[in-house]
């Protein structure tokens, strides 16, 4: 988690919320091959509202949300 908070604040200079560029930016950072249409897909759901900013708490929270239901799926079917 640490390189996840130090990227989002290096990119957003103490923000907190970060713009789509900036959040481009922060993609790169922490995974940089990913793709402009994985980052794109993350932008939609991640500002569902379409307000142009991304907070870093909605998107820890929306993130460690979907990587629990995948876990729960994975454990449910071993």
């Amino acid at each position: 988690l640490a390189p996840i908070l130090h990227a989002f604040e290096e990119v957003g200079r103490g923000a907190e919320r970060l713009t789509y560029d900036d959040f481009t930016a922060f993609c790169r950072l922490v995974q940089p091959d990913m793709s402009a249409e994985e980052i794109h897909a993350l932008i939609k759901v991640l500002d569902s509202e379409g307000l142009g900013r991304i907070s870093l708490q909605r998107s820890l929270h929306k993130l460690s949300s979907e990587i629990f239901l995948e876990t729960q799926g994975i454990l449910r079917r071993e």
